[in-house]
């Protein structure tokens, strides 16, 4: 009917030639090798018979090579149970080391009859044909081959047993021996049936691929028409080193687990493949390259001309058991479905494949590429049983917990197959919800398969169409990114969430259809693909920055949003979980639609965007939000795109410049400064990166009196005031107000105001291959950097994008890798596999320091741009800048620490080697410092300073000290309170006409909070009508004091401001510790330098040690308000320096002083016991001639080591 004609019709198709039949063998024959019995049980009891070697031999010097002709014998009970080791094979026949000069060799038309090991075996032989042989009851694999150029034709293996009888205590049945063993290369295996296997039937190496990267059929295939049946899994592929694999001409039938398995490094090409579904028809996955040093290659699967039973009609289901002695190592239950095929896992490293676990769990992260793609494949027969047995086509794998790549069919049907059948999406299983797999959400691969029917052939839709299950089951709104919710920081956007697509939308009109039998939905006229988000920072495995919202869609079938949390944590540290998970994300999203992006922690440095297997004029926008305005560059294939707007001279900031999703260019990008958005296009199948570059982001309001102002012309001024090239620093936005300013700011009606935002940083590579931007400051001195190569490391066959070094930044300190030691380490390969570990740590930090320098460069160009526009060096006779905004550039990510010893190294295993271990351990357990760099806040406003204020003028008295405050102010009259970054303005004091007075004390002082307070002025005689001129540093502002003031009366010897520092009985110890005149020399050096007096002036230095009081006399007036707070603080600290770790501050509250200290420790009592105490300073006197300082002070004494 309709239904049949839904398969791909073929001239001369495979599935009409997998026929079904027994294989008949004759045991006996005329010529017997047998293994004798004995008395004592030799073969029956100690299980060892004959043994047939053909090997090499030295007798004298000569050495003999043989060589072996058989036809027409059986062999039976020979071998020697559980001697497996290639070292010693005790096979029943075995070639050993012959080389090619065996070559000629045969064995024909024999039998091998229940043997007690491995039937027949080759190792390190060559060119030996085993044709037409019956084997029957093997232990281990019937047939092992090794070496090159042997055949193994027509043979039939029946009963293999994969350990010492039917008990499952022997450890090699964790090997999992084949009935047919085919290691080597170049060996043809054609023609061969296996039956009756408790493990493998076949395990196979693989052939070349053709040229084409075709799997080889017909004739000249070395694997064809081989057969398998009734086992525990029918074939297993391991993979060529080479860039891909072949196998083809193979049919299985009735294997409990998989018919075929497959686990390779290169590509697999499969064809002409049979199999009737025991439990899972085929599943073929892939490992490598490492995801986590960011390694791609293009990997892939393919299926070509072949067919997939569900139901064998001989088959019946409801009592059919495990192979013999088999255990259920996958876990598969005879009420499980049966699967034609498993979608592929590709991923880091291999899974087990071995009796330790599940063959089909992952064990490490997903890989970046990987593409499953099935040509003229047939399904039939997927129908339940009168087991009432469920069957798919299709299914997701349920013990896999991350990116399941997609699967891609053409010309692909089904036969006498329901609907309801073709598919089925195993949900998250939420036992990974756990702090040692995926933390507090579900893990994301299950819900992120991608079955796409590029011709609508397996749907009988007649167009693309795709199979994606349900991803919003477990939906919590709860974990949505904050900044989503909101629309980002500059604008508020009320968003409805859908959380799956509406079931009312027809698949055929360009929506899709929820089918709750495959726990999915079906798709038509959407052409899905997989878009993978990829944290390039070296902390991608320790910082988290999920959830992460993907929201988005098509008009036909809604917006959605796509929350995901990133990979499990598949590391083991020392027994435990590692708590590690990598910061790479698999979504899928609909080619000609537009998409934002939004995470919850903070953004990497560094993203890469990867539309997997997309055409070239296939592609998405992206929008993604940014909660800094740093500059952000883009590079495709290494080579760096241009903003739209980089040509602008105008409203650098308008929507027209937004790429548009017809856009030809990939990587296309605008960066809308105000709305901190990036868009982007992202297309084809190469990666897209994005780099946020250490730059600073200054915004300026300007007032200019040129009805032709020129943005570019200030730009250019800007670069030419810094002495930093012109193309360091890009205009970004420029808004000029459209009514012109009113007020003093108005010199002509045309005065108008404009905003302009620029960046300064390095420039961005236009070459892959060029090295790394100097810091902005060597750019200044030696203009643009050479270019040079750097060579990135990888795995064999795996490419890195190329990027230059200065758009990696921190993204190219790649993060630790585990290691490729064995579970059974040698010193020689913990020193091999550590040395290179502990060179990467190194590297590593190297490239942080080299980051965190060229930070701190881009932030010292800002100190110095924030001083010279305070300065006024922008302003001229047409323009002046009135405040500007500095945004710094961000710190980059800082590498994790790491332990560089393995987890779970035995150190044992150094002996006594004292010298090795010194060598090798010790190093790696030191962590290597990392640099410290200024914390800075995100942005701070600046206002320009435009004149001074006599805050408080001085006044006439009697004594000689003046008190003055002096404020600066901007244009609008407001105090000015920040001066710069690091640095502040400085302002000096002068008389206007001296006569023969002169001015004493600090005459220039530091402007704090913009105010300048002079507190330690004198005039060092009596004089009349004085005033005082302030003038800054830099900026040249001046003021003139309005108030003249009078001096009189000589300075008294006998005013005197006593200060003592009282301490408890511990201070004693500090005294005792230093010579005592040294001590009171420093004391008297230190306030006469810090108050600025001459150094007669400090006098009656004494130390009262029963009250371990300090005391001195300062020989001065005490002045009417208070003393200058930062030289006090300065020469408190510089008595208390004289003891490490100190540091004390003073603030002035009113009448009195408030001191606090961090980290002060002094020696301790003999006994080194732990104190908290109390440490007073304070003054007494009265009547105007001193000053009572009341200071309190909580010492914590730190113990110290002896």
């Amino acid at each position: 009917g309709s239904e049949a004609k839904r398969g791909y019709q073929d001239s001369n198709p495979w599935w009409k030639n997998a026929a079904m039949a027994p294989e008949i063998g004759l045991l006996s024959r005329n010529v017997r090798i047998v293994g004798g019995d004995d008395n004592q049980g030799s073969v029956s009891v100690q299980q060892f018979g004959c043994r047939i070697l053909v090997g090499r031999i030295f007798r004298g010097r000569s050495l003999y090579i043989g060589s072996a002709q058989v036809d027409g014998v059986e062999i039976r009970s020979c071998g020697q149970s559980g001697f497996h080791s290639t070292r010693d094979p005790r096979y029943a026949f075995v070639f050993k080391g012959t080389a090619s000069n065996a070559k000629g060799s045969f064995v024909r038309n024999s039998a091998f009859n229940n043997n007690l090991n491995t039937a027949f075996g080759a190792h390190l032989s060559n060119g030996i044909t085993l044709q037409n042989n019956v084997f029957y009851r093997s232990r281990g694999s019937t047939v092992i081959i090794g070496g090159q150029d042997n055949q193994v034709l027509n043979n039939m293996a029946a009963v293999t047993f994969s350990v010492n009888g039917n008990s499952l205590s022997d450890n090699h049945a964790f090997d999992f021996p084949a009935t047919f063993d085919i290691g080597g290369v170049n060996n043809r295996v054609r023609g061969n049936a296996a039956g009756g296997s408790d493990r493998l039937s076949y395990s196979y190496v693989g052939s070349p691929c053709t040229s084409s990267m075709k799997a080889q059929t017909g004739s000249s295939a070395l694997f064809w028409d081989n057969t398998a049946h009734s086992g525990l899994i029918g074939l297993r592929v391991f993979g060529l080193v080479a860039k891909c694999t072949s196998v083809a001409g193979f049919r299985a039938t009735h294997h409990w687990e998989f018919g075929v398995f497959s686990w390779t490094a290169s590509s697999l090409a499969m064809s002409h493949i049979a199999v009737g579904v025991g439990r899972v028809g085929i599943m073929a996955n892939n490992f490598g390259p490492d995801p986590v040093k960011h390694l791609t290659d293009d990997k892939w699967v393919s299926l070509e001309n072949s067919l997939i039973v569900g139901e064998v009609p001989t088959e019946n289901a409801c009592v059919q058991k495990r192979p013999i002695g088999s255990v259920a190592f996958n876990g598969f239950k005879q009420s499980d479905p049966k699967v034609g095929i498993m979608m592929s896992t590709f991923s880091k490293s291999r899974g087990k494949m071995d009796g330790t676990g599940p063959w089909n769990k992952p064990t490490s992260y997903p890989a970046i590429n990987g593409l499953a793609n099935l040509t003229k494949v047939t399904f039939a027969r997927f129908t339940p049983n009168n087991c009432n047995m469920s069957s798919y086509v299709f299914t997701n794998n349920p013990l896999s917990p991350d990116a399941m790549h997609p699967f891609q069919l053409v010309k692909t049907g089904v036969q006498a197959i329901d609907n309801d059948r073709m598919a089925f999406f195993y949900p998250p299983n939420p036992a990974w919800i756990v702090q040692e797999d995926c933390v507090d959400m579900d893990c994301d691969g299950p819900k992120h398969s991608i079955i796409r029917d590029l011709d609508g052939h397996l749907l009988r839709t007649g167009h693309i169409s795709s199979l994606i299950p349900r991803a919003e089951i477990r939906f919590d709104s709860s974990r949505l990114p904050i900044a989503l919710l909101a629309g980002g920081q500059t604008h508020f956007i009320q968003r409805g969430i859908a959380r799956g697509l509406p079931n009312n939308v027809s698949a055929t009109t360009g929506g899709c259809e929820w089918k709750a039998a495959w726990n999915g939905y079906q798709c038509g006229h959407l052409n899905h693909q997989m878009l993978i988000i990829e944290n390039m920072d070296a902390d991608t495995e320790v910082r988290r920055i999920s959830p992460l919202a993907v929201y988005g869609g098509n008009t036909g079938s809604g917006k959605y949003i796509d929350l995901m949390n990133g990979p499990m944590d598949h590391g083991w540290c020392s027994y435990y979980t590692c708590l590690k998970r990598l910061s790479t994300f698999y979504s899928v999203v609909v080619t000609g639609t537009e998409y934002e992006l939004w995470l919850t922690g903070s953004h990497p440095t560094h993203w890469r965007f990867h539309l997997l297997n997309s055409q070239s004029d296939e592609g998405i926008k992206l929008t993604v939000w940014y909660k800094n305005i740093q500059r952000k560059d883009i590079y495709k294939d290494g080579i760096f795109i241009e903003p739209t707007n980089v040509l602008a001279t105008k409203e650098l900031i308008h929507d027209r410049y937004i790429p548009q999703i017809n856009s030809n260019i990939g990587g296309a990008n605008y960066f809308d400064v105000k709305k901190q958005f990036l868009h982007l296009i992202v297309k084809g199948s190469s990666p897209v990166d994005v780099i946020t570059s250490p730059v600073i982001t200054v915004s300026f309001n300007v007032v200019s009196l040129d009805d032709f102002f020129s943005p570019q012309q200030f730009v250019f001024n800007l670069a030419t005031v810094l002495g930093v090239p012109l193309d360091t620093v890009r205009l970004v936005d420029v808004v000029a107000e459209d009514t012109p300013l009113s007020g003093r700011q108005k010199r002509q009606t045309s005065a108008r105001m404009h905003t302009m935002t620029v960046q300064i940083g390095a420039t961005a590579s236009q070459n892959q291959t060029q090295t790394a931007a100097p810091p902005v400051s060597e750019q200044i001195a030696e203009g643009a950097p050479e270019a040079d190569s750097d060579n990135v490391d990888m795995d064999a066959n795996a490419t890195a994008t190329g990027l230059p070094d200065n758009s990696t930044s921190a993204s190219a300190q790649t993060p630790l890798s585990a290691g490729n030691l064995t579970d059974s380490p040698t010193v020689a390969d913990i020193v091999t596999a550590y040395k290179s570990r502990k060179q990467q740590y190194i590297n590593q930090v190297k490239q942080y320091r080299e980051d965190v320098n060229a930070t701190n460069d881009v932030n010292r160009v800002a100190a110095d741009l924030v001083q010279k526009v305070l300065a006024g060096l922008l302003n001229n006779g047409t323009l002046s800048v009135t405040n500007l905004s500095v945004s710094f550039a961000a710190p980059p990510p800082v590498p994790p620490q790491v332990d560089i010893l393995p987890p779970n190294l035995n150190l044992s295993i150094f002996g006594d080697n004292a010298n090795l271990t010194r060598g090798i351990v010790d190093p790696f357990v030191l962590p290597l410092p990392l640099p410290k760099i200024p914390v800075v806040s995100e942005s701070i406003m600046f206002n320009i300073p435009t004149t001074l204020r006599v805050l408080r003028e001085p006044l006439s008295q009697t004594g000689h000290l003046v008190y003055v405050q002096i404020e600066v102010l901007d244009g609008s009259g407001q105090r000015v309170r920040s001066l710069g970054i690091g640095q502040t303005w400085q302002c000096s004091a002068q008389l206007t006409s001296t006569g023969s007075a002169r001015l004493e004390g600090g005459v220039t002082v530091d402007f704090v909070d913009g105010i300048a307070t002079f507190s330690r002025l004198r005039v060092d005689r009596e004089a009349q009508s004085l005033q005082l001129v302030f003038l800054t540093t830099p900026g040249s502002l001046s003021v003139l004091s309005q108030i003249t003031f009078t001096v009189q009366g000589p300075p008294s010897a006998t005013e005197s401001r006593r200060v003592s520092f009282r301490l408890n009985a511990q201070y004693s110890s500090i005294v005792t510790t230093l010579q005592y005149d040294a001590f009171l020399a420093a004391v008297q050096r230190s306030l006469a330098a810090q108050l600025d007096v001459d150094l007669s002036r400090i006098a009656q230095i004494q130390i009262e040690e029963a009250s371990f009081t300090i005391r001195f006399n300062l020989l001065e007036s005490a002045p009417t308000a208070p003393p200058d707070v930062p030289s006090l603080n300065a020469a408190l600290n510089t008595l208390t320096a004289l003891e490490k770790n100190t540091s004390l501050s003073v603030t002035w509250q009113g009448s009195t002083y408030k001191m606090v200290a961090s980290s002060l420790s002094f020696p301790t009592s003999s006994s080194g016991s732990s104190s908290s105490n109390t440490f007073i300073i304070a003054a007494a006197g009265g009547g105007g001639c001193a000053l009572l300082l009341v200071i309190l002070l909580v010492v914590y004494f730190k113990r110290r080591s002896k």
